[in-house]
């Protein structure tokens, strides 16, 4: 079992060295012993990671947010015979903003990163706007990363700790042909109040222009909807 998570890590690692350079990727095999172990370790510029897997087929994973010191993935268990590498560990690349697809890892993580710092700014703006009309809400930018989403980015609003939630949404999905992208305005119950730009990116596409334009489309939508959504947040509980 070790000998097929080194091969598939040496596969992974050649398949990086044609990719972004800020992604980094090192695989070590540990020393001789009655249950030899090897890890991969991956950096990006927003999180690092660790596959660790024995010779017994038992493993274990966990991913960090840099910014936040928090878990983004975490999983332990034992590796069977008829497992593909790829798509066992795939939640822990999807973690890093990384896809492993049909066992090559093709890196968008720089494109995430760069799309995360642009919707930061934005939505710490819009959250200043608001604050200025609201002295009282309190507010908070985060983001997410995780089998379901490439990339999660959202601004949420309370007037109390422990009170009611208003967030502003950014949800971007992932597979071998495209990338799609949904906003919304929504309470903490999942009502939505109100829907914001959708795109469907093709990775054959000039992707960069394309998510330009949707950030857009994303900022022009905020601020066409700023009174609505203090009003909203003015009615929070």
């Amino acid at each position: 079992m070790l000998r097929r998570f080194v091969d598939w890590a040496q596969t992974v690692q050649a398949d990086r060295a044609r990719g972004p350079k800020n992604i980094d990727m090192r695989l070590t095999e540990g020393e001789p012993s009655a249950n030899p172990s090897a890890r991969l370790d991956v950096d990006t510029p927003a999180a690092i990671g660790r596959i660790t897997v024995w010779e017994s087929g038992d493993y274990d994973i966990e991913s960090i947010d840099l910014e936040t010191e928090r878990s983004l993935y975490v999983d332990r268990g034992t590796l069977q015979q008829d497992d593909e590498m790829s798509k066992k560990f795939s939640p822990f690349f999807a973690s890093l903003g990384i896809i492993v697809s049909r066992e090559r890892l093709h890196e968008h993580g720089v494109l995430m990163e760069a799309l995360w710092l642009h919707l930061h700014t934005t939505l710490s703006a819009f959250a200043e706007k608001i604050a200025m009309r609201n002295s009282s809400v309190i507010c908070d930018v985060r983001r997410t990363i995780n089998e379901a989403f490439l990339l999660r980015a959202y601004l949420a609003f309370r007037r109390h700790v422990d009170g009611e939630e208003l967030a502003i949404t950014v949800d971007i999905r992932s597979d071998d042909k495209q990338m799609a992208m949904e906003s919304d305005v929504c309470k903490e119950d999942g009502t939505v109040l109100m829907t914001g730009p959708l795109a469907e990116i093709h990775w054959t596409e000039g992707v960069q222009p394309a998510l330009d334009d949707w950030v857009h489309e994303f900022e022009q939508f905020l601020s066409k909807s700023e009174a609505e959504i203090v009003a909203a947040v003015s009615r929070l509980s």
